[in-house]
């Protein structure tokens, strides 16, 4: 199966969800023996549980202790969130839970924010958690495959070697252009130009910003107007692509940064429709956060 499909992701919430959390944290979320905090959210019309060897395609998003998204399947893996499902354990992890779940059943879970950015991403916590101490992780069974039925889907899976290249792609421009870059959440690159002031910005903010794209060899294909900045309501679906959508959360006011864009947060793997962005396309982009109230 492909790594970037895979369960990878989802199994680092094996032995995360032990930790203690506040009361007020959980309140409305049940708890294993294992104290595993799980809340059902909606429940599905299937009748089968999932069994070992069966693959399940998932939905799944991963949100702050206030409901802001910061990554989310639809976005950051278009073609499908893919597990390989196998035995449940007595641990109380995740997998437990799926065990009693059916087709359309979703629910969320508690996970110490600390140990999921280090686990998941390999990264510390965000500014925009800053005032957190979990993360949410929600999770919906669409779907409960076998190997026939999950091959039948996999020609739809992205190009492989498409995706290498673009990696490949990413990483001379961070070793020329943004040395100093760090790597979020998703395969966004993030580089501070000039620094903010304030909160990171939150969804419900009416913010101005001022953006230029490019493709990584430097050719412009947008840019704000000069003196007339964007104006949006941060958080509204549509206004930005995804990336832009997803790493401004990490900017304040004032900020001026650089952004790498893989293409499965730009124009994906059709490129745009009007043709001017290939598929398998990352882009640069210098956004400026001229105001957020």
């Amino acid at each position: 199966m492909n790594k970037t499909l895979s369960s990878l992701i989802l199994l680092c919430l094996l032995g995360l969800s032990s930790c203690s959390f506040k009361k007020q944290q959980t309140e409305g979320y049940s708890h294993t023996q294992e104290k595993l905090y799980y809340k059902l959210l909606s429940i599905g019309d299937g009748q089968q549980h999932p069994l070992p060897g069966k693959v399940l395609q998932l939905e799944v998003s991963y949100k702050t202790a206030e409901d802001s998204v910061f990554w989310d399947s639809k976005n950051n893996s278009p073609a499908g969130y893919f597990l390989n499902y196998s035995k449940p354990t007595t641990n109380g992890n995740y997998t437990d839970y799926l065990a009693k779940m059916v087709e359309g059943d979703s629910a969320s879970f508690l996970v110490n924010k600390n140990v999921f950015f280090k686990e998941v991403f390999g990264t510390g916590t965000p500014v925009f958690t800053e005032k957190d101490s979990v993360v949410k992780v929600e999770l919906k069974l669409l779907k409960i495959l076998n190997e026939k039925d999950y091959a039948g889907l996999h020609k739809n899976l992205p190009d492989e070697q498409a995706l290498k290249r673009e990696e490949e792609d990413i990483q001379h421009c961070i070793s020329t252009q943004l040395k100093q870059a760090t790597q979020l959440p998703g395969g966004i690159y993030y580089q501070q130009i000039k620094a903010g002031n304030g909160a990171a910005i939150e969804n419900g903010k009416n913010i101005k910003i001022e953006y230029r794209g490019f493709f990584l060899d430097g050719r412009l294909i947008d840019y704000t107007p000069e003196g007339k900045p964007f104006e949006l309501l941060y958080g509204e679906n549509e206004q930005l692509i995804p990336g832009l959508q997803q790493a401004i959360s990490y900017l304040k006011k004032d900020e001026v940064a650089k952004i790498i864009l893989p293409s499965q947060l730009a124009f994906g793997q059709q490129g745009s429709t009007n043709g001017n962005i290939p598929p398998y396309t990352p882009l640069l982009y210098e956004v400026h956060i001229i105001d957020v109230k």
